[in-house]
């Protein structure tokens, strides 16, 4: 049975899997190492976290060779460069729905590192 997650949740899940699924050997041979063993078993845990219909949007993004999550800076993703259209900005600050680019499909999180404004 799955668990239902929070979206700050579901987007750390995403994120993690983005980053260990290009670890992830390609052709991992008869012998995998410990630490191919130890990423696929983390791979494949998160991917039980993850509800169906976010699963199968990341695998069709990944099938292209993209990531599919990324980083809002100065409201424009990260992934495609184009500005995030202001009625999605609103999502991106209160996470009530997984927000999503309207251009490239990315999932979107605001990134963690944005600048403080310089204080007057």
């Amino acid at each position: 049975m799955q668990v239902l997650h929070s979206i700050a949740e579901i987007m750390a899940f995403l994120r993690e899997l983005n980053e260990l699924e290009p670890k992830r050997a390609k052709n991992p041979g008869k012998n995998p190492s410990d630490r191919q063993k130890a990423i696929n078993k983390r791979i494949e845990a998160v991917r039980a976290e993850l509800p169906a219909p976010i699963l199968s949007h990341h695998d069709r993004i990944r099938a292209r060779g993209k990531s599919s999550v990324a980083a809002v800076k100065h409201w424009v993703c990260c992934a495609c460069f184009l500005q995030v259209p202001s009625g999605s900005r609103a999502n991106l600050i209160t996470l009530e729905d997984l927000p999503i680019c309207e251009h490239c499909g990315s999932y979107l999180y605001l990134d963690d590192k944005q600048p403080e404004a310089p204080k007057q």
